[in-house]
């Protein structure tokens, strides 16, 4: 998932809903990630970031960047690189723990 590539009045919007299951994992990247250019000026692209979490499927964000920098050989970045992972983990109620209240804290996540 690329992100912030289009401002909000350039593309159309819509949700979509996937069932994650434990240890699945969601990887969010800027479009600096994506418009990377090696030295033979040659785009990484969704393609070449898919290789690399295919190849590594433990990879972390940390790993990314370092794939990222890696590529780039002696090339400078021209915009931001930002990685984010999650991780999809079991919901443990913290009220058995006497830690929280009984409703749970529900978060959204806005990308803009």
């Amino acid at each position: 998932m690329s992100l912030g590539i289009l401002e909000s009045h350039e593309f159309e919007s819509k949700i979509e809903r996937y069932e994650m299951h434990f240890g699945d994992r969601l990887v969010a990247f800027s479009d600096g990630v994506v418009e990377l250019e090696n030295e033979q000026n040659e785009m990484l692209g969704d393609e070449g970031i898919e290789k690399w979490l295919q190849s590594q499927p433990d990879i972390n964000a940390e790993g990314v960047i370092n794939k990222a920098i890696e590529y780039l050989g002696g090339m400078q970045r021209n915009d931001d690189v930002t990685v984010v992972i999650f991780t999809s983990q079991p919901f443990e109620p913290a009220v058995n723990k006497g830690l929280a209240s009984k409703t749970p804290i529900r978060s959204k996540l806005s990308l803009n």
